[in-house]
């Protein structure tokens, strides 16, 4: 089981995405990003830069943003929590 702490947020108007969370240290500018998929399953993405998260928050469409810039973003990973 992950060792997340973070805060899951609820996505307004996504279908694809339900809930996200950003877990960091202090003073580091990347960290882990939780998210939840409507549909199911649990995945965390990392290392991902906090203003790459924030830039989620900001977008019009987040799951554009999201394939986009994070699950196909450039040297992020990904693992299947559930």
């Amino acid at each position: 089981m992950s060792r997340f702490t973070g805060v899951m947020h609820y996505v307004k108007n996504s279908s694809q995405i339900a809930r996200v969370g950003f877990m960091g240290e202090v003073g580091k500018s990347t960290g882990v990003m939780r998210v939840e998929f409507a549909r199911g399953g649990i995945y965390e993405y990392s290392p991902l830069e906090r203003v790459v998260y924030d830039g989620f928050w900001k977008a019009d469409r987040k799951g554009v943003f999201f394939h986009a810039s994070i699950k196909n973003g450039i040297g992020v990973e990904f693992k299947k929590i559930s």
